[in-house]
């Protein structure tokens, strides 16, 4: 992780005063960009911008700013991070899942309530992951593929089944969705992840 940190008299000898922080934002993304690194964060006057956060300030002036820190990487290190953090993470989610769908069958869903919510939002995450995967590694032959643009949609019909059986009550459509639907999914991502990383490991031995 690299970072660079740039005074409000920096800045504003730059890019004058009356620039908004949406400017400066992409102008020093444009800059990494030459470099082939991404922004990971912005730090503004000390407070750390998550994706709302940078809209919601993206009209102020650099009048406002008295410190920026930029946080950036290579976009191989954090696609290995990622990769390497959900593919430890998806044979959990993939036990959680097949005990909650064998509790709901045959015990129903109270008491579960809490484990569901948990299941349901860490698939999304991975929804997010796999999504920010396409932004930046579109280029790879594995993220172009057919059974990529499958496993997408199969996941997130599986996630909007499991809300809507839950929503109507049909706990025995529920354990239905997650012993089949959700389990695949998350089986093949785990098996997706694991053969992206290998082509990215592959890549890396190739580079001189």
């Amino acid at each position: 992780m690299n970072q660079m940190n740039f005074a409000h008299d920096e800045l504003t000898a730059r890019f004058g005063e009356e620039a908004t922080l949406g400017h400066v934002f992409g102008q020093i993304e444009k800059d990494l960009k030459t470099v082939n690194e991404v922004v990971c964060r912005f730090t503004v006057n000390g407070l750390a911008l998550d994706e709302e956060g940078e809209k919601r300030l993206a009209q102020s002036t650099l009048k406002e700013v008295q410190t920026l820190e930029v946080q950036s990487e290579k976009p191989t290190a954090i696609l290995d991070n990622v990769l390497n953090s959900w593919t430890q993470q998806i044979p959990f989610l993939i036990k959680l899942n097949d005990d909650l769908a064998n509790e709901i069958r045959f015990k129903g869903v109270e008491g579960q309530l809490k484990t569901l919510v948990d299941l349901i939002d860490e698939s999304q995450l991975l929804v997010d992951s796999i999504i920010s995967i396409d932004t930046v590694f579109a280029h790879l032959p594995l993220v172009r593929s057919e059974s990529w643009r499958q496993a997408q949609k199969h996941m997130a019909h599986g996630i909007g089944e499991a809300l809507q059986a839950f929503q109507k009550k049909d706990f025995n459509w529920l354990a239905d969705i997650l012993e089949y639907d959700m389990g695949h999914s998350l089986q093949t991502w785990m098996e997706l992840l694991e053969s992206l990383k290998q082509d990215v490991k592959n890549a890396a031995g190739r580079t001189p």
